[in-house]
């Protein structure tokens, strides 16, 4: 009875209104014993587990990696945009465009390689990254430049030709970076877009003054909006973009096609008899023009011309 007096010693010693209290409660069924009321209150709350970490996921950089496209650009002063499939000249957007020799970028931020070898993705992206400039360049032939884009790609671009003034340049580039709904595997340059190219008309033409619409079906001259037109033997683009052919037979659809698209230019062209061109209408339709005969002041040339439907 002494160790039973001892224990609940404390309870004697509580405040009679704490006393009361429990003693109600006990009758109302909350607790059963004094001692199960003041355990209750006084116990440490449980602690709640840490929330897991969420998954990182696959890293962006493992789609960055995959050759987007490699191949021979143009750049000139209608300026290059090297973030379309294949690369695009005469744009309003670009990467960077030529300025009789000084290369100006666009929307990009550029960085001159010197290293000993061609750099791989990974070195040219941080490159890029930490020496990355967006102001004006000298162009030199040979020149090599790590170039990030204004959609984010890298690119690794190699000047091959420049000009004696300097006014165009013949690059090989080589964009990182997969394209939406493209294959792991990338698109290879002078790929057919979507759909059948058909030819749209074929045939002869005159290219004078009045200048020729290859948009119009046939073609037609004396025309207001026209893809080009001849002024004393200089041949000046409407609303088309242009680049000569050197190939050594005639160009498919998908050479021309490519071949207009990474190289066409808006500069005036002195026209020759023999001279091939790809072309890009305005109404974005692409054709071969093949310089058949030119007058001997230059000013009425005739060609034979095929336009396709794409």
């Amino acid at each position: 009875m002494a160790e039973e007096s001892q224990g609940f010693k404390w309870w004697r010693d509580l405040p009679g209104w704490v006393q009361a209290v429990v003693a109600v409660l006990g009758l109302l069924g909350v607790g059963t014993v004094a001692g199960g009321v003041v355990h209750s209150v006084t116990s440490t709350p449980r602690s709640h587990p840490a929330p897991l970490a969420k998954s990182a996921g696959p890293t962006p950089a493992s789609v960055k990696t995959v050759v987007r496209w490699h191949g021979s650009v143009a750049i000139n002063d209608s300026g290059t945009e090297l973030d379309d499939l294949p690369p695009m000249t005469n744009v309003s957007v670009y990467t960077f465009r030529n300025y009789g020799g000084l290369l100006i970028p666009g929307n990009s931020s550029i960085a001159v390689w010197t290293g000993s070898s061609v750099p791989t993705y990974s070195q040219c992206h941080t490159f890029v990254q930490t020496h990355g400039d967006t102001a004006n360049l000298q162009l030199t032939s040979g020149m090599e430049m790590c170039v990030l884009t204004g959609g984010g790609r890298t690119a690794y671009v190699h000047i091959t030709s420049l000009s004696s003034d300097g006014s165009t340049a013949e690059a090989e580039a080589t964009v990182w970076g997969q394209a939406s709904g493209a294959s792991s595997s990338g698109t290879s340059p002078g790929s057919t877009p979507s759909g059948t190219a058909v030819v749209r008309w074929h045939g002869s033409v005159a290219i004078n003054d009045s200048g020729t619409e290859l948009d119009d079906l046939p073609p037609m001259t004396n025309v207001s909006v026209y893809t080009f037109r001849n002024y004393g033997g200089l041949l000046i683009p409407g609303n088309s973009s242009i680049a000569v052919w050197t190939g050594s037979s005639v160009p498919t659809y998908s050479q021309c096609h490519t071949f207009v698209q990474t190289h066409g230019d808006t500069a005036n062209l002195q026209l020759t008899s023999g001279m091939e061109m790809c072309v890009l209408t305005g109404g974005g339709r692409t054709a071969y023009v093949h310089i058949t005969s030119l007058s001997s002041d230059g000013s009425t040339a005739g060609a034979q011309v095929t336009v396709w439907n794409q």
